[in-house]
């Protein structure tokens, strides 16, 4: 099955070592507030980067996604 991308949000989900962030596929690239509070959600506070260090320490790490609007 193929499909193709129309419409999207690319987003990175990033882990420095110590503190997880979210950025779009650009630095400049603003995230839509209800993503960030469902990003937030999934990967960020301290229970996540909790998670995060004992997968990945100090390694930076950087998640590739993409929200495709319905």
């Amino acid at each position: 099955e193929l499909s193709e991308k129309i419409d999207g949000t690319n987003i990175r989900i990033e882990w420095n070592g110590h503190k997880v962030s979210f950025a779009g596929r650009t630095d400049k690239a603003q995230i839509p507030v209800e993503l960030a509070n469902r990003l937030f959600e999934s990967f960020g506070g301290n229970e996540h980067e909790e998670l995060f260090e004992q997968k990945f320490g100090n390694l930076n790490v950087i998640l590739f996604g993409e929200r495709i609007r319905s």
